[in-house]
């Protein structure tokens, strides 16, 4: 059966997955109606045909020691903008 292969970084401390890139993996096989090698019209309804995907395979391309920003606490959603620095600097001297 097809797939997804979901490339990401590991993180040994929480033990969490974090997704980067995503990539299809073709079975080749001609019963997959997701398979690039199945002869039936796109919507196939044969009952030899293997009409679900295998479940998305995790591959962690990077390994990390540290914990992910969920688990440090680290508020991923805002990015930081350069103005939150702290500094304000006035122009008088």
């Amino acid at each position: 059966m097809c797939y997804n292969v979901v490339d990401g970084r590991f993180h040994q401390a929480c033990l969490h997955f974090v997704p980067l890139s995503t990539h299809f993996r073709d079975c080749l096989e001609s019963n997959c109606v997701f398979s690039s090698q199945h002869r039936h019209p796109p919507k196939c309804i044969s009952n030899g045909c293997i009409h679900h995907m295998t479940p998305s395979a995790k591959n962690p391309i990077r390994l990390s020691p540290s914990r992910c920003p969920k688990c440090s606490g680290i508020d991923t959603s805002r990015p930081m903008s350069p103005s939150s620095s702290g500094s304000s600097s006035s122009g008088s001297l």
